[in-house]
């Protein structure tokens, strides 16, 4: 059997001197720097890109190719080289290459699980590792086996199981309405929770108004973060200022406490104007009028924020307390689960007097498994 070409060490050494050639041939005859560089970048990666075709008719092309862009390098014919270089037609064993891949993909569908199977199979392999943990299965089971015998088993010891807990739910008698919160912030959203609004049956409503404050206080929370870090800046200039101004170079122990200060000093609106005698100023509060002029503002905005967080929280614990608890919020869910939890037991025990005497293990349909679905428990 012939050996093929790419593995013959005459067919390597002529590519290695042909690539070597061509990039003397750039360096000696194009003086332009970007055009050398966009011919030497073009060759590397063809064939770096062909670097594992296998197909000799393909190769073979190329190495013409490549042959022909020396020829019209030296001759000067830089039309032929730029038409090598802004070539974008794919090689044809690529393209068949690519055309196959991608024809497979169009056809290919993903197999789509039925939900109730694969439940039944994870039912049927929770139950295999108990047996076999306990020693009553061996280690060994055919398909077969599981699916004809053990199947039926393993869905009637499930829903034995099942049966077992939804009675002792029933027997605690009607469940609990609470009040439950979660945080947003400084605000702490309440809102009720029982069996009929819980996991799945939560209204839309309550999670867009969840989803929707945390947000909006993680976006006042991070404008809080951002002014304080624009008052750290805005501090250095003052200080930088008062000392090139009145020769004073104040220290202070945090961006925090000189807020704290400014906040204060305009409550008390000690602060007339720009032009208090600094002495005074600096007697009375130990402040200069420039750090005060440069972090008053940013002071005024964190103090807008910091009440509008405020105000967000006195508003959800007005809910809580006038909505909630006063207008019979939670009265409606207690007696929307008392109602449920009735016709659920009554329901169960219709189950249980009516169907489950006469369920057979190996009938499909009517095993205690389809028993449960029929009845939706």
């Amino acid at each position: 059997m012939s050996t093929h070409f790419s593995l013959l060490r005459d067919h390597r050494h002529y590519v290695l001197k042909l690539y070597r050639h061509t990039l003397r041939t750039t360096t000696g005859n194009i003086n332009s720097v970007l055009f050398r560089n966009q011919i030497i970048n073009k060759v590397k990666e063809r064939i770096t890109n062909n670097k594992n075709n296998k197909s000799s008719w393909s190769v073979y092309s190329l190495l013409l190719k490549l042959e022909s862009l020396n020829c019209a390098i030296k001759e000067g014919d830089y039309n032929q080289v730029n038409k090598f270089i802004t070539e974008t037609k794919m090689d044809p064993n690529s393209r068949i290459i690519k055309s196959q891949i991608n024809a497979i993909k169009t056809n290919m569908k993903q197999p789509q699980q039925d939900p109730k199977l694969l439940a039944q199979s994870n039912i049927l392999d929770k139950y295999i590792k108990i047996k076999q943990s306990e020693h009553l299965l061996p280690g060994q089971l055919s398909k077969k086996i599981k699916r004809k015998l053990l199947l039926p088993i393993a869905l009637d010891w499930y829903s034995k199981n099942k049966i077992d807990r939804i009675q002792k739910q029933l027997d605690k008698g009607i469940p609990e309405v609470y009040l439950s919160y979660t945080k947003a912030g400084p605000s702490t959203i309440w809102f009720v929770r029982s069996p009929v609004n819980k996991q799945k049956a939560q209204s839309r409503k309550l999670s867009f108004l969840i989803s929707s404050a945390k947000k909006e206080n993680q976006d006042v929370l991070d404008g809080i973060a951002a002014c304080e870090l624009n008052a750290q800046w805005a501090l250095s200039e003052a200080v930088w200022e008062e000392y090139l101004a009145n020769g004073n170079l104040p220290s202070f122990n945090s961006v925090n406490e000189v807020l704290s200060k400014v906040d204060k000093i305009e409550k008390t609106k000690r602060l007339v104007s720009s032009t208090v005698v600094l002495e005074n100023l600096q007697y009375k509060d130990g402040m200069p009028v420039t750090i005060i002029s440069w972090l008053s503002p940013i002071g005024k905005v964190i103090s807008e924020l910091n009440k509008s967080l405020h105000e967000r929280a006195a508003s959800f614990a007005k809910f809580k307390k006038e909505i909630l608890l006063k207008d019979g919020h939670v009265e409606y869910y207690k007696e929307k689960t008392a109602s449920m939890h009735l016709k659920r037991k009554e329901r169960f025990n219709n189950m249980l007097k009516n169907y489950v005497p006469n369920a057979c293990t190996f009938e499909e349909g009517h095993n205690l498994y389809s028993i449960l679905e029929n009845n939706k428990f």
